[in-house]
């Protein structure tokens, strides 16, 4: 199963490798717990990776202005 989107704003979708090599048949609505399942452990890695919090326009990630708002 691969579990992809465009953009961080985007819906997930899901796809049997296996049956659909060229990714045509988005399963994410038919198996909306395997879907869930793949996005909590894409959650976890990105937040180990510093994938996440993602950064503001401005490029520095929103929790790095709460901590230098706090040092003041």
């Amino acid at each position: 199963m691969k579990l992809v989107r465009i953009g961080r704003d985007a819906p997930w979708e899901l796809y049997d490798l296996a049956k659909d090599r060229t990714e045509l048949h988005d399963l994410a609505l038919e198996q909306p717990a395997t879907a869930k399942d793949l996005a909590a452990k894409w959650d976890v890695w990105a937040i180990r990776a510093h994938v996440k919090p993602y950064p503001d326009k401005v490029g520095k990630a929103k929790n790095d202005k709460k901590k230098s708002a706090d040092a003041e």
